[in-house]
This record gives structure tokens, sequence and C-alpha cells, in this order.
């Protein structure tokens, strides 16, 4: 049964195409060809499959169980469509649910096929409609799950490094500010020389011990505070070139120095359930680093198992 239900794209508002919020919606979750945007999207789903079982007693105590194949609880949630778009997302799930056809629910690692049993749209205005809406599952088409692989802490550290490079020469090369041979251009090499000295002395981070980790580190904080330095002398509120280059030069040293300091106290960590917000606030300050732990150790969600000690890789900060 194919119904139609006709709907143009409101192009009174300047605003991206469809296609542009399909293509560019930093988002894990969609339902056939329905993205949702991240502001959309539920914060979580609760995923209850069961194992329907034959159990057979029979005389002696024996039993016999038979598996007779995964059965899933309904899927229901609610939530926003936002912008010029919210109708339109809404109708194609009606149109969906009209025609009792199979879509694919894509959610993290999840890949399910499911047909919409209910979708209440309640169109509020033109570019907001809020909805709840249950799905049946038909099965899991996920396939084998891995685990994401580890990003080397030394190849994020040298990324950084070489972009500093890059930006040490724009700085020193840049006479915009009235002066060919800056006295602080000086000083910011001496003390660039001297961290990538350091690193390459200690070696991979995860191997550096001692005196290497803590001559490192105290180099690491020299550059960012001669490039600090340098900053706070230029003329405030610039946006100059040099003065992007050397926000982005003091930016790729901090991001080595979390990056060599991380793995020298907690590459790995143990933990009895709890949530990934909470690691993330108390190893890097940041709980929105929630999600890159999560997909770094390939989880399902962000709340870790109680009862069960759960093994954590952290991962490396990545290049700002």
């Amino acid at each position: 049964m194919s119904i139609d239900i006709p709907f143009a794209l409101d192009t009174s508002q300047s605003s991206p195409s469809l296609t542009t919020l399909v293509t560019t919606a930093t988002t894990v979750f969609s339902i056939g060809t329905v993205v949702f945007a991240v502001d959309e999207a539920p914060d979580e789903l609760e995923f209850t499959p069961t194992q329907s079982l034959a159990v057979k007693d029979h005389v002696g105590g024996k039993r016999i169980i038979q598996g007779l194949g995964t059965v899933w609880k309904p899927i229901t949630w609610e939530g926003y469509f936002w912008g010029a778009n919210a109708q339109y997302q809404a109708r194609q799930l009606m149109r969906m649910q009209a025609e009792a056809s199979v879509q694919r629910l894509k959610y993290l690692s999840f890949v399910l096929n499911v047909v919409i049993e209910q979708f209440f749209p309640n169109f509020l205005h033109k570019n907001q409609c809020k909805y709840k809406i249950t799905v049946q599952v038909l099965n899991d088409v996920s396939g084998a799950v891995s685990q994401a692989s580890p990003t080397s802490v030394d190849a994020q550290i040298q990324s950084c490094v070489g972009s500093a490079n890059g930006n040490l020469n724009d700085i020193v090369n840049d006479d915009s500010a009235g002066s060919d041979a800056d006295p602080t251009d000086a000083e910011l090499q001496a003390a660039h020389q001297q961290a990538t000295s350091a690193l390459d002395t200690a070696g991979p981070a995860a191997q550096a011990t001692g005196a290497s980790v803590t001559s490192t580190l105290a180099s690491i904080q020299n550059v960012i505070s001669v490039g600090q330095k340098y900053l706070s002398s230029l003329p405030p509120g610039s946006v100059s070139p040099k003065y992007l280059s050397l926000t982005q030069y003091v930016n790729n040293w901090s991001v080595v120095y979390k990056n060599f300091n991380t793995v020298q106290n907690h590459q790995q960590i143990t933990r009895n359930g709890g949530s990934l917000f909470e690691v993330a606030s108390q190893y890097y300050g940041d709980p929105s680093k929630a999600i890159d732990i999560q997909q770094q150790n390939g989880l399902a969600s962000t709340e870790l198992p109680s009862g069960v000690l759960s093994t954590i890789i952290l991962p490396p900060i990545a290049t700002s």
C-alpha cells in the first residue's frame, strides 16, 4: 500500500536543504530516510531483547531448554523536531507508519529492522513538532560488534607537535607587528626546541618514567608559558595572522601536555558501575569527553554495568 502525503519543504526561510541536514547532522540516530539531529534524537534508548525459551522437565529431574529465538520488546521514546524541516520529518514518519513498511533504525552500533507501530506528532507551529513514537523490532542486523581501535597517544602528540612547528614558522616569518626580528621570537624558538628535544629524549609517552617525565612536562609547560606571554604582549582584541598563529600554537602544545600527562597517570582505569560522564569530568575536566570514551571502548552506553568491573582505556585528547 502506498499513500501519497504531499508536502513541500518550507523555502521561505534561509535554511539548509534536507540533503544538507542529513549530510551534516552530527548524529548517530536515524529511521529510514529520517535523520535525527543531535537535539532531536533521544538521549538514550532502552533495547530489551529477550530469549524465548521452551523448557521441558523430564522424570528424574532432567531438564531440556531450547532457545526459540530473540523476542524484542517495543521501543518507545519521545522528543522534538526543530527548524524548517520539522513538519517534513514528522510527515515522513507518518507515511512509514501508514505503510507499515520495514525501516532501518540506526543507533550507535545497532542496526535494527523496525516497523513503526505508533507515531503521535503534535504540530506546535511550523518550525516545531513534538512527537512520541513506538516501534516494533523485526530483527537485529547489526552484525558483529568490534571494539574501536585505540588512537595512539604518541601519534596524537606527534600530530600536535607537527602543527606547532607550522605555527611557529608562521609566527617567526610574520612581520606584521612592525619588526622583522621580534626578540620574543627567539625566546619562543628556544623554548620550542627544548620541548621537542625533551619529547624525543623521553621516547614513547607510556614508557617514559621518573626524571624524564618531570623534565618533559616542565619543558612543555615552559613553551606554553612563553607562548601565552607572547600573546598577552599583542594589542588587545587583535585578530592579526600572528595572533591567530600564536593561539593555535599554544593550543597545540596544551594538547601535547594533556596527552603526555594523561598517559602517565591514567591511560587505563577500572570502574564498578557509574557513568562515563563522571569519568570524563574527573580525568579531562570536560563531561562531553564521555562520548569519546564510549566510542574508544566500543561501549553501547555511557552507563557502566553495576556489579561488574569494567576496564576502560582513556582516549588521547584530540588536536585542538
